[in-house]
């Protein structure tokens, strides 16, 4: 039986750094913002009803979707954010469902879908047995987001706030990955709830307070 993983987590937490892991247990790899970008290439269904809300001016001149143009008109635009969303929502989890069934055909023990937003929008949150976040403490996650993206304090704050915070993620989840010590606790903590989810064996994988 495939069992099905919804991973999120914050900005800068390690996400993908958990899903590779769990991909060279055996897990199949579903990712949301691969999703994101495909159902808008050239030619798309997608990228065509983009274009027919918000204009041709969001093209660049290859055709392409320019996301810095389109950001900039979603941007503190709630009503645009939200015909953006009605528009993408459904083709990108109608492709992750595609792409679920394909590993279930194949019977791959776990497939994981990556979704940075998972709660915040909701978007394949119904196909997922179960849901794990990767955390990390909020200090560590700036740290972290200034040390990698070479943000300053203000800006490296901001992108943290525009996103639910970590702590209420952790809440939610069924599973917590803690990734703020060395790499080899992280992978311990994976191998754990690999274990059980896919060979049913016991182990905690909480970071709860």
């Amino acid at each position: 039986m495939t069992v099905t993983l919804g991973l999120t987590g914050g900005i800068a937490s390690g996400k993908s750094t958990v899903a590779a892991m769990l991909v060279e247990l055996g897990a199949g790899l579903v990712d949301a913002d691969i999703g994101a970008r495909l159902v808008v290439a050239p030619g798309s269904v997608g990228l065509d009803a983009v274009t027919a809300h918000f204009g041709k001016g969001i093209l660049r001149e290859d055709g392409t979707l320019d996301r810095a143009s389109l950001g900039r008109i979603v941007f503190n635009q709630p009503e645009q954010k939200a015909a953006l969303e009605a528009i993408l929502h459904p083709l990108i989890l109608a492709w992750m469902k595609q792409r679920r069934h394909e590993y279930v055909v194949a019977k791959t023990p776990l497939v994981v879908l990556d979704i940075p937003l998972l709660y915040e929008t909701g978007v394949g949150l119904e196909l997922c047995d179960y849901t794990a976040v990767v955390w990390v403490p909020p200090q560590v996650q700036l740290e972290r987001l200034m040390r990698r993206n070479r943000y300053d304090y203000k800006a490296a704050l901001s992108r943290i706030k525009a996103q639910m915070p970590i702590d209420k993620k952790r809440a939610m989840a069924d599973f917590c990955i803690d990734n703020s010590g060395p790499p080899t606790d992280t992978q311990q903590q994976v191998i754990r709830l690999w274990q059980r989810l896919v060979t049913h064996r016991a182990g905690s994988t909480s970071c709860k307070s």
